[in-house]
């Protein structure tokens, strides 16, 4: 499948994107919200899930899941944050804290392509 990966840490992102192309993904990466939008809005057909940083410049990762979803209402959406995450989960989203070992991201990536899949 395709993720699309979106975190302004550079070195997390490129870490990240290649552990899932290693994993047999394709992997379109994104280092702000923006770029994420205008990435998505150009791919969506093919993006299965997007793994959105939670606190990012410009477009927070919760404005950029609102223009995603209004392009694609349907996205599995992975936010990953730092930061304390909601206990509750909107449908088709899931929540990751950082920081998270690839095992778990790999993890929980496959389950919602499944889930997808499944519909």
């Amino acid at each position: 499948g395709t993720v699309l990966l979106v975190d302004d840490e550079d070195a997390l992102r490129v870490a990240v994107a290649s552990a899932l192309r290693r994993e047999g993904f394709s992997v379109l990466e994104a280092h702000d919200g923006l770029a994420g939008v205008q990435l998505f809005a150009r791919h969506a057909a093919q993006i299965d899930v997007v793994v959105l940083d939670q606190t990012l410049p410009g477009l927070s990762g919760h404005d950029v899941c609102e223009e995603i979803c209004r392009l694609k209402p349907d996205v599995r959406v992975l936010f990953s944050s730092a930061q304390t995450l909601p206990s509750a989960e909107e449908p088709g989203q899931r929540y990751l804290g950082k920081p998270y070992r690839l095992r778990e991201l790999i993890q929980t990536i496959r389950e919602m392509m499944d889930s997808a899949d499944k519909k």
